[in-house]
């Protein structure tokens, strides 16, 4: 997608579009995708063509097993980033993580 959608580069829209994806009822995602269109439209219409079913968390929720549903390499390489951190004492492994947090939040 964004290849096809040059705005998708904005980290912002980007977001929505996972909210979409990661809502749990019709509605909620339906609210995504309206905020979607607000800031491009085309992009909400080509999710929003696609059967919801196969992208969509809502359509599976009572259906089947959720656990290893939606795979990424995220959860191995946030845990990569964290294995200096764990042998800290606690105080010191909040103050790194508080630290690393603030800077993120507020460069």
């Amino acid at each position: 997608m964004k290849a096809k959608f040059k705005s998708i580069q904005n980290k912002d829209i980007e977001n929505i579009i996972w909210w979409a994806q990661a809502a749990t009822s019709y509605k909620e995602c339906q609210m995504e995708l309206s905020i979607l269109a607000m800031a491009d439209e085309k992009a909400s219409k080509y999710l929003d063509a696609i059967d919801h079913n196969k992208w969509a968390l809502y359509t599976q929720i009572g259906k089947m097993r959720l656990y290893g549903w939606q795979t990424t390499n995220f959860v191995e390489s946030e845990n990569n980033a964290a294995v200096g951190k764990r042998s800290l004492y606690l105080y010191h492994f909040f103050s790194d993580v508080m630290t690393t947090f603030m800077k993120n939040s507020f460069e």
